[in-house]
């Protein structure tokens, strides 16, 4: 990597509430009208701070999450965002901060940390990057971290029909029949509290447990997804 995305990293990163809000409203209305969503949720959101964990077929999952939830959120983006500085600067202001997927990426680990440890929700895709086809598999392990270490829920969400917007070679999304359906929250102190006691590290076993059990719940809700 080099020195100038090392600078872009070690830049705190500044979200703009109202720019947000209303970036959102626009995406809103394009997610609607354009991308035909609609959201079910099996039950209410939780309180922040929580992990929302969505599926990820697509380029424009992230903007799709806003129909998902409407206060402002934080997102991971992988850094190669960042070589263009006007886009990296655009992505700040809507809540992202970089992470280089190529490496185990200390800096942005604990930025994660200490965004839901002020109390934000944020917005990580387990499976690192776009997936094709109908299979959830070979998470990430990092949402279940994250979770296990701040002990937030993490909810998941899975997107049906989002692959169709931006197929290999197209240019430009097209408008497609898009179905997000959001489950219940993971609760990360089920794993903590499996051995009866919990401790200030993170056992590989819970943090393998519940990657597991994040990747059952989101090939349910993206199986499920499919009929609404």
């Amino acid at each position: 990597m080099n020195r100038a995305l090392n600078q872009i990293k070690n830049t705190p990163r500044v979200q703009s509430p109202g720019f947000y809000g209303f970036a959102r409203a626009v995406v809103s209305i394009v997610n609607r009208y354009y991308f035909h969503v609609k959201v079910f949720y099996e039950a209410p959101l939780p309180r922040r701070p929580f992990i929302l964990a969505p599926t990820h077929r697509s380029y424009m999952d992230t903007p799709l999450v806003g129909s998902v939830v409407k206060e402002p959120l934080r997102y991971m983006g992988k850094i190669e965002l960042w070589n263009n500085p006007w886009l990296g600067r655009l992505v700040e202001l809507l809540g992202g901060f970089p992470v280089d997927r190529n490496s185990t990426d200390r800096s942005s680990l604990n930025t994660a940390l200490a965004t839901l440890r002020q109390g934000n929700a944020l917005v990580v895709f387990p499976e690192g990057e776009r997936r094709s086809g109908d299979r959830v598999e070979n998470l990430h392990e990092g949402v279940a971290y994250l979770a296990l270490k701040t002990k937030v829920p993490v909810v998941p969400v899975a997107f049906y029909g989002s692959e169709e917007i931006m197929p290999p070679g197209s240019k430009f999304p097209r408008p497609a029949r898009v179905r997000a359906l959001v489950g219940h929250q993971i609760d990360p102190m089920d794993y903590l509290n499996k051995s009866g006691v919990v401790s200030k590290n993170v056992s590989r076993r819970a943090i393998l447990d519940m990657t597991l059990d994040l990747m059952r719940e989101l090939q349910r809700l993206y199986d499920e997804a499919k009929a609404l």
